[in-house]
């Protein structure tokens, strides 16, 4: 997660990992990318995705050389306090030696020094693994996260914009996902439709629901709202791995999903149903491109690019479905799709909105009241972004203003940043001699520059589509 501590509880293997990791990258992104791709051309929109992978790829490398660094500063401390306890101790052969290391895990000696160079005590297992050579302090031995590693390179401003673009990130992440899923129950149970409505017009929120219930689409959407917080958001209220059989459940949906939907595309294909012909280059498109590919998640109003929604009205005015009638199971469960990839992000999500929190207003090495640490923060982490879901279903300007440009910062910005300061963190504490073995490729100064003038362009686009959407 992009910040947080480490939190003791139980661990869980590679593959749940993996796991996590594919639940919050594979989700709702890819449905959003057919529409933009259409609008900008096959040509360009390929070229802009190669492109767009590779500024990532860079930026993981900057992570990557920051992590490296922040364990070899760590290691170094540890070592040098370590010295220091054992020069005062007195010990003079290897069996004493060993004892002092035990004890040195629980020895609060450490725990001042490393404060006052403002370095968490994040040392589980580094004393075993630390080698006299320094050119092995930057084995990555510790899990040092994002906001650690702020603490560690940035100046106390620095650390405290960079937890509020997390927090901003997470809390406009939290809200459209409470919203687009209440949006996609509230349409799919809706069963009361307008004689002339088509199956792809968005009805207003006035319309009513059920045929024989005085309840408004905009009432159904909110009574939604709430049982998804009540469903989900108890998990918030413990660790990720909690989440575990959750994360299994929506990882199969989605390939399932996924598969379906190649499947089908394909079939019509085959079939001569294909109804586009992209361009190959359309630079109105660009923006819209852009806002799509890098924040993907902040556009669930453009989900649906494909006709999946059960049919219980007129025939669509812009074409029919590509799935059979009688399939009519098919038709629900993809509708659903959303539901299934979104609900099981949330609890990680607030979880690491919740950690961040915690990271931002508590001192680490101070106790806390059991209802702060356990009950305040989580119910700060869930209950902001189901208020603002309740008061508006129309998050897109909101939540693409401040996930976007939070988001740029996230993305771009501070691993730039981070592989910047890192560097002059090494050469000022080991010197100039010292090799990172986990540093960028990307090294010369020219490529962080590049990054944030990526950045600046990104935001650019984005900003245009958000404010000229006559543009696209």
């Amino acid at each position: 997660m992009p910040g947080g501590g480490m939190e003791v509880g139980e661990g869980y293997s590679s593959m749940m990992g993996l796991m996590y990791v594919f639940n919050l990258i594979v989700g709702t992104g890819a449905l959003t990318m057919p529409s933009p791709i259409y609008d900008a051309g096959w040509l360009l929109s390929l070229i802009i995705l190669i492109i767009l992978a590779f500024m990532s790829f860079v930026t993981v490398t900057f992570v990557t050389e920051s992590m490296a660094a922040a364990n070899a500063l760590l290691h170094f401390r540890t070592v040098r306090h370590l010295k220091n306890v054992m020069k005062t101790e007195g010990v003079g052969n290897e069996e004493e030696s060993q004892q002092l290391v035990e004890h040195f895990r629980t020895d609060e000696v450490i725990v001042n020094s490393l404060e006052n160079e403002k370095v968490p005590l994040l040392l589980s297992n580094a004393v075993d693994t630390i080698s006299e050579t320094s050119a092995e302090y930057f084995n990555i031995t510790e899990r040092i996260e994002m906001g650690k590693m702020a603490t560690l390179f940035f100046n106390r401003t620095g650390k405290n914009i960079f937890y509020i673009c997390i927090a901003v990130y997470l809390y406009g992440d939290l809200a459209i996902y409470a919203a687009a899923v209440s949006k996609s129950l509230r349409d799919v149970s809706c069963t009361f439709q307008p004689e002339e409505a088509f199956c792809n017009v968005t009805l207003n929120s006035t319309v009513q629901c059920w045929g024989n219930l005085p309840v408004s689409r905009g009432g159904a959407y909110r009574i939604f709202v709430i049982s998804f917080m009540l469903l989900l958001g108890p998990f918030v209220f413990f660790n990720v791995q909690k989440t575990k059989y959750l994360q299994i459940f929506t990882t199969i949906m989605r390939w399932l999903a996924f598969s379906t939907m190649i499947i089908l595309a394909s079939v019509a294909l085959f079939k001569g149903k294909g109804k586009g012909h992209p361009s190959a280059a359309n630079i109105y498109g660009i923006p819209n491109l852009f806002g799509v590919c890098i924040f993907a998640f902040d556009h669930p109003n453009s989900l649906y690019t494909l006709n999946f929604e059960p049919q219980n009205c007129n025939t669509s005015s812009t074409g029919e479905s590509i799935i059979p009638q009688d399939f009519w199971i098919l038709r629900y469960f993809l509708a659903l799709f959303p539901v299934f990839t979104l609900s099981t992000n949330f609890p990680i999500i607030a979880i690491t909105l919740r950690n961040n929190l915690k990271s931002l207003f508590l001192k680490e090495n101070k106790r806390y009241s059991f209802f702060v640490e356990r009950i305040l923060f989580p119910l700060l982490a869930v209950v902001p972004p189901i208020a603002i879901a309740l008061i508006t279903e129309n998050l897109t300007f909101l939540v693409g203003f401040t996930g976007s440009y939070a988001g740029a910062a996230i993305q771009y910005v501070v691993p730039a940043l981070l592989a910047h300061f890192s560097r002059k963190h090494i050469l000022n504490t080991l010197g100039i001699g010292v090799k990172n073995k986990h540093a960028s490729p990307f090294g010369p100064s020219f490529w962080i520059i590049f990054v944030l003038f990526w950045a600046l362009l990104c935001t650019i686009f984005v900003t245009v589509n958000y404010f000229l959407p006559n543009l696209n």
